[in-house]
Parts: structure tokens; sequence; C-alpha cells
């Protein structure tokens, strides 16, 4: 498209800037340029005035039409164009609008593209290309563009070279004015009329231009130029109409000094702003020729008239209804803002009284405050409830003001405006603080009301509330890998689902994310939550089908009661949310009701959480390394850091206990720094008998991956450690890659810039593994130990584990397998092209301290 545009502003330009090349010529090139560009047969420039329209230029000559053929402007197709801002283009008439116009009937243009051009900001003409046959085409935005830049150019010219005609006359007919001025200072009669007349007083000849003779001097202050800079000038070098078009000025000027009177809007020279002037009378003195013309400034009575206009166009185009009645309440005029608005005709309101509006919706005591306000302070403003014609009731703002007459007497006018969609536009937004915008489910708000009453209710009947906290499994996959487009239209369906799981009586909400609340009312005892629960776990538990997908979910329900777990429902939201991660906790799919003991859970995990935020200051963390060999035993080629957490109290912490806390709490970014940081160190300083080349490999998470900033901090850490960064291996998760962000794969860019190895960790337990293939660069795959198990006995496992090996060998990767315990394992490996593995059958993780001397078959 750019390239298009380029070449037609090329040749556009190649045409218009020759200077020496007059513009007849220029337009012939021109024509011939568009018929070229928009494949048409036919173009010509035309000149339109009044219902007339004349030929200037042709392309070709002779063609449909020769320069000097003049036509009615209605039997051509530049009839709408003229009236029209932007272009006009159609590829064919026949069968549409266009065949019935006259321009059809008579040259039978089936195609046309055409566009007005401008002179001085007026319609001056059209830039018009046509053809007998139609175009196999729309014409495209760039043709309307093109054509109305053509147009934009050839109105420029007709513009510039107007003004180069108009400053030809001036310099020639120098001469004669000098004459003319000399005759008006000599001249008895303008003496006199100069000192006579207090009105503006200009003398003129009668003959076109109407060079000026003289001005008095309340001309030169009204006009605001000397008479000696304009004597001989014409006079429409001084007066000129605004606003103006080409021949307006002249033609007011002519009919001015040919005896008619008028008013019209003019502009000055010495004048900043154009002002309303009156032109009384022209006389014709002598023989000579000399008419003389008397103007004053009528600026303060057009003001007023204005101002007259202006309340009259208030009064009956106000989009609020106008009510005007005497001290009596007699309505004396209505505006048509008043019929729209109730109903009423001006035939059917004046000579009445406004209590015809009266919803009977307020008492005496409102309308006797109204009143008392009119007469206090001439004002009343309020909300206030009528009634149309009709019948039909409705809200309106009213204000009324008490207008004091200087004969004594008093008029009301009251303005008022039907707030109807004022007042339901505040009922939605009252609605949408209450709920939830996606599912139309209450939201925290409105959950907080809902339980109070519910809460208050109960303790009248001696019953209880049950609170149900329902999580979606497993939901965030759905959004990661499918989109948050088809995320909502699952929490949509599920909203739907639990609506009609539940009592009329009962409440639904959504919390937010994948969290909905669910509460019962009439709790007598525990077990009458039980079929509700399962209600809603069967329900929530079938597949969800949406336009594109089939989607499977499952509900993790915590259930707590009012008032045995709590008394507030901050309360019984963090016991049922207790509850809900005990479900998750025992494999998902599942309701349970908050127990005390989970309290105990929690205060674990809580106490967990304190000692591990301070475990790293305190140096409890440890390293471990297991040897990656070839499935021979032979060779070690890597050494994988594993994370140990050594207790001062508990002991031995396992990484699956902390990790996903650590996780939780943000701790995983300075941990993982620390990781990298001092297995780097520790590689550097194995020495002893382990060869330069092994390399080391570091778990990185997703969070440290979703920073940033990773790609700075490996380049730090290899910086001051001095290991090699072809050295360094960094084992990335499937899940770490799901989000798949611009700043995750900038990360991955940079860390493979910096030479580091990237390996794709535990493959094949995570989601779309050849998409992320495909996105990212990683240099080998890890077989997951979960494929490992029981390999001999489980068919499906060494399927996956073979298609990995050859998926793997098609995008040169190398793979590697962890998990390796049996001999078996091993011959099945070596058997099928896995020349890596990693695992209890060659060495277990041993600390820093042993590595140095570590040989394949020492332990």
């Amino acid at each position: 498209m750019y390239a298009l545009a380029y070449e037609r502003i090329t040749a556009l330009y190649a045409i218009t800037a020759d200077h020496q090349t007059a513009l007849s010529e220029k337009l012939s090139a021109l024509l011939d340029l568009g018929r070229q560009t928009f494949e048409l047969d036919y173009s010509c420039v035309a000149r339109i005035a009044d219902d007339t329209y004349e030929a200037i230029a042709t392309s070709p000559a002779p063609g449909l039409l020769a320069s000097g053929d003049c036509l009615p402007l209605l039997r051509t197709y530049c009839s709408r164009t003229i009236v029209s801002p932007e272009p006009i283009g159609f590829d064919r008439a026949t069968g549409s609008d266009w065949e019935k116009h006259p321009c059809f009937q008579k040259f039978r243009l089936e195609a046309y593209l055409g566009a007005r051009i401008l002179v001085e900001e007026k319609p001056w003409g059209t830039l018009s290309f046509s053809s007998r046959e139609r175009v196999d085409r729309q014409h495209p935005r760039e043709d309307f563009l093109f054509i109305k830049l053509m147009a934009q150019w050839i109105g420029h010219e007709l513009e510039r070279e107007m003004h180069v005609s108009n400053a030809d006359r001036l310099k020639e007919s120098q001469k004669t004015l000098e004459i003319q001025a000399a005759l008006a200072r000599a001249s008895e009669i303008s003496q006199s009329i100069v000192h006579a007349i207090g009105e503006g007083v200009v003398g003129v000849d009668d003959a076109v231009p109407h060079r000026i003779r003289f001005l008095n001097p309340a001309a030169q202050e009204l006009l605001g130029v000397e008479e000696g800079e304009v004597i001989g000038q014409p006079l429409t070098d001084v007066i000129r109409r605004f606003p103006d078009a080409p021949g307006q000025t002249e033609c007011l000027l002519s009919r001015l000094v040919h005896g008619q009177t008028f008013e019209c809007m003019i502009s000055a020279p010495g004048r900043e702003m154009p002002f309303p002037a009156q032109f009384v009378s022209s006389h014709t003195l002598d023989d000579s020729g000399l008419v003389v013309l008397t103007v004053q400034d009528v600026s303060s009575r057009w003001e007023a008239a204005e101002q007259l206009r202006l309340a009259e166009q208030v009064f009956e185009y106000s989009p609020e209804a106008i009510l005007v009645t005497d001290g009596d309440g007699t309505i004396l005029r209505v505006n048509p803002a008043f019929t729209l608005i109730t109903g009423y005709p001006p035939e059917d309101a004046i000579g009445r009284n406004p209590r015809i509006l009266r919803s009977d919706r307020h008492d005496e005591a409102f309308y006797r405050e109204m009143w008392r306000s009119l007469a206090d302070e001439d004002h009343w403003h309020g909300e206030i409830w009528d009634r149309r014609k009709n019948g039909q009731v409705y809200p309106k703002w009213l204000c009324i003001n008490a207008v004091r007459m200087a004969q004594g007497n008093t008029r009301y006018v009251a303005l008022f405006a039907d707030i109807s969609e004022r007042k339901a536009h505040e009922d939605r937004i009252d609605y949408l603080a209450r709920h939830d915008a996606l599912t139309g489910l209450a939201n925290r708000r409105l959950l907080d009301d809902r339980f109070a009453k519910l809460a208050a209710a109960a303790r009248r009947s001696d019953e209880g509330v049950a609170l149900l906290l329902i999580d979606l499994d497993r939901f965030k996959q759905v959004n990661d890998s499918l989109g948050h487009q088809v995320g909502d239209q699952l929490l949509v369906e599920v909203a739907r689902r639990l609506n009609v799981s539940i009592r009329a009586g009962d409440t639904v909400a959504r919390l937010g994310g994948d969290e909905f609340v669910v509460l019962l009312a009439g709790i007598k005892t525990h077990r009458d939550v039980i079929p509700v629960a399962e209600k809603i776990q069967a329900a929530l538990t079938q597949p969800v089908q949406t336009p594109l997908h089939l989607l499977h979910t499952s509900p993790s329900i915590g259930v707590s009661l009012y008032p045995w777990d709590g008394e507030d429902l901050d309360s019984l939201l963090q016991a049922a949310d207790i509850a809900m991660y005990q479900v998750k906790a025992a494999g998902r799919n599942a309701w349970m009701f908050f127990e005390a003991q989970m309290n105990e859970e929690v205060s674990i995990r809580h106490r967990l959480e304190s000692d591990l935020r301070t475990a790293l200051e305190r140096g409890e963390f440890q390293l471990h390394y297991q040897p990656q060999f070839d499935v021979g035993g032979g060779e070690v080629h890597a050494w994988e850091a594993l994370l140990r957490w050594q207790h001062p109290v508990h002991g031995w912490i396992e990484p699956c206990d902390f990790i996903p806390v650590a996780e939780d709490i943000g701790l995983i970014i300075p941990l993982g720094e620390w990781v990298l940081a001092a297995a780097c160190r520790e590689a550097v300083n194995w020495g002893g008998q382990r060869r330069g080349n092994e390399r080391l490999a570091v778990n990185v998470s997703a969070r440290q991956l979703e920073q940033g900033d990773l790609a700075e901090v490996v380049a730090r850490v290899l910086r001051e450690s001095g290991l090699a960064a072809e050295r360094l291996e960094l084992e990335l998760t499937e899940s770490a890659l799901m989000s798949n962000t611009p700043k995750v794969q900038q990360t991955l860019r940079d860390l493979k810039a910096l030479g580091v190895h990237l390996t794709l960790d535990d493959f094949g337990t995570g989601y779309s593994s050849l998409a992320y293939l495909s996105t990212f660069t990683v240099d080998r795959l890890k077989i997951d130990r979960s494929f490992m198990r029981d390999i001999e006995n489980k068919p499906n496992n060494a399927a996956i584990i073979l298609a990995v090996v050859a998926l793997a060998k098609a995008l040169g990767l190398e793979v590697v397998a962890e998990g390796v315990e049996t001999l078996q394992q091993r011959a099945f490996l070596a058997g099928n092209g896995c020349l890596k593995a990693q695992g209890f059958l060659y060495a277990r993780p041993m600390p820093a301290g042993l590595v140095a001397g570590f040989m394949p078959g020492a332990q």
C-alpha cells in the first residue's frame, strides 16, 4: 500500500512541480495520469456555476466531452459530487440507484470517480473520471485519497492564478488612481459633505471598479484607514463582504452604487474584526460620475437583535422544557421540549394550571415548602415526579424562578428535564457496584449485605448459615493455554450452574478469579448442607462445551457454618478457605467441612513460612549435586545442583515441602539467586579430578523467569564466580514457560546470547509441549522420572519415552532421562537411543565436598 501511494505521489509531483509549464498543460497531464491510475476511460475538469456544467479540460481530446462544452448540471454525476465533502465513486451504475441518474440515461457511464474542487474554500467545480464499461473492483480507499489530493492541487492553482491577475490589474491602474486622488481633494462638494455629515461618507466613481475619491473623518474612523492611503483604490480594497466568496463583494458594491440600501457584515483593512454595517443611501451628485455612499456601524442594534433571536432560539430549541406562568400560575407559554417531555401540545397547556402535571407522589407539605422558597428566595429546585399526558409517571429535575416585572407583576419560569435515563443509569451503576461484571453474581460488597441479613434472621430463628467457598481446579491452566476469553466463558457457565443448584433464598457470589461463594440459609445441622454440596460438585464436574473447546474442570469446596465456625463473614471465609485447601491437598474435586484441627495445619504452615524467611540469613541451606552420565555409566557430563534445608529443630526438610511455600511468599527470587551464585562458586572450586568441561545444571523457577532480570543476574554471577557460560545449564519446567509473555521470550533470548545452555525439565508433564518447543530454543529435553517408574509393566510410559526420543532427534536436541534406578531401565534407554541418564542407579545426590573426588562406580 505504501509503495503504491509513493508511486502515485511521485507521478503527481513530476507534473505539478514544473513551474514553467502552463496550467492548461498540467491539467491535461493530470487527467491522463488519473485515467491511467484509476483505469477509467474519460476525465474532465469542469467549472460549475449555478445549474451549468462547463468542461474546462478533458482527456482524451476529443473524447466524451470537449473543452467549452456546457451541460445542465443535473444531467451529470457531478451534481452530487459538487455538494459532497468527500469523493464519490462506484464500479457500476446498472442495478444501483445511479441507474436512475440523468447522466447514466444520457451517456451510459457505468463507472465513476469524482471529487469537488474548492477555490478559496468554496465549491468551484469538479474533477471526474468515468467509463462506459464496468470495472471489476471497487475503488479502494487509496483512490479516494489520491483524487482528493489532485482536486486540492487544482483548487490551489486556480486561487494562485486569480491572485496574480488581480495584482497585475492594480499595477496598471496606479497612474489613473493618482489623478483621481487629486480631483477628490479639490472637490468642494466632497469637502462640504466631509464637514456636514457625522456618518461615514465615501465618495466613489460610479464606474467599475468604483475607485475611491474621498472619505470623511467618520468614514476614516469607521473603516480604520487614512484618506490619503486609499484615494484612487477600488472600493473592494477597503470594503469586503464577510464572509466573502468570488464575485460576492463586487455584486454587493454594484448594488450599493446603484442606489440600493441594505445591511451586511463587512471587513475593512483597519478593523481587526468584521462588523455589521448599514449602507443607508447612495447619490449621484454631478456629471463627473461621483457617487456618495453613507455607511454606519450598526453593531449595537445587531447585538440587541441577536440577543432577542438567541433568547427565542434558546426557548424554542432548548432540550429542557420551559414553562412560563403568570402570578396566579396560569400557563402563558411552553416550548417544544415541554410538549416532547409531557405530551401536552401548547393548545392543551396554555391557559391551564401546572397542576395538570401532578403525579400525586408528593404530599401537600412538599408543595408548601416549594412555594415558601419561591416567596422568600424567588427560586426553588429539586427532583420531582410528574405525570405525562398519557398517564406515565416519570422523574424530572425542576428549577423555578420568580421574575418580578417592572409593572409589579410576577412571572414564574420553570425549566425541567426528564431524568429517567439518568435514574436508570444510577440504578445500573449501583447494580454494577454490587454485582460481578462478568457473571452478574453478587460481589463481595453485596455478599456482606446478604450475610448480615441471613445472620440476623438465623439468630431470630435459632438456625445457622452455611458458607461454601468454591475454587475451580486447574482453572489457571485453561486461562494460560486457551486464553482469557475461553476462561471467561467457563466462569459464566459455572455461575449459571451454581444458580440452578441452590434455592431461591440462597446467595451465589463471585469473589474474583475462579473463587465463588454460596450462602445457604435455614441450616439446622451440617447434614442440611450435604445434598447441596454434592449437587454443586456434580454440576461443576460435568464438561463445559464452549464454541471451540470442550473444557473439563472440577471444584474444590470448603464449608464453614455460622455461628459454629465463626460469627462474621471474614471468619467464615477463612475457615472455609482452610477446608478448601485441605481438599486440594487431598487431591481436589471434593468438598470438606472445616474442622478445628485444620487450624493446627495452618499454624504449622505459618511457622514454616516464618522459619523459611530467616533460613537464608542463617545459612541453613546447602547444595547437593547429582551427576548425569552417559547411559553406559562411564563418563559424567553434568552435575545438577539440588537445594537442601537443614532446619535447626526439625532437621532435613524435603524440597517438596518448602519450595512451594517459598514460591507463595515470594522468597523464591532471592533463594534462586543464592542457589545460582553458590553453585557457580562451588563448581569453579571443585578442582581435583573434575574435568573443566562438566556442566553445572541449576533449576530456575517460573517466578525467576517472569521477573525479567534473570539474564542480568546470570551474567553478574558468571562474572563474579569466574565460571564459563558454556558450563552453565539452566533447567526450566514447562509450567515456567506457560505464560509465554514477551518478557519471558526476551529473557530466554538474552540467556542464549550469554552462551548458557537451556534444558526443558520434566518434559511431557505439562501442557502444549510441542507448542513450546516451536516457540523457545532449548538445547536438551529431560524426561520426567514419572515415566521411568515400572516401565517394564507400563507400555504407555515406554511409548511416551520413545516418542520423546524420536522428537528430540528430529529437532536436533539431546535427551536426558532422570529417575533411572534399575538395570532394566538403563537397558531400555540404551536400546532406544537415549544416551544420557541420571538417577540412583548411577549416583545419589552428594554434598559439594564429595564432588571433586567422585569417580563413576565409586559409590
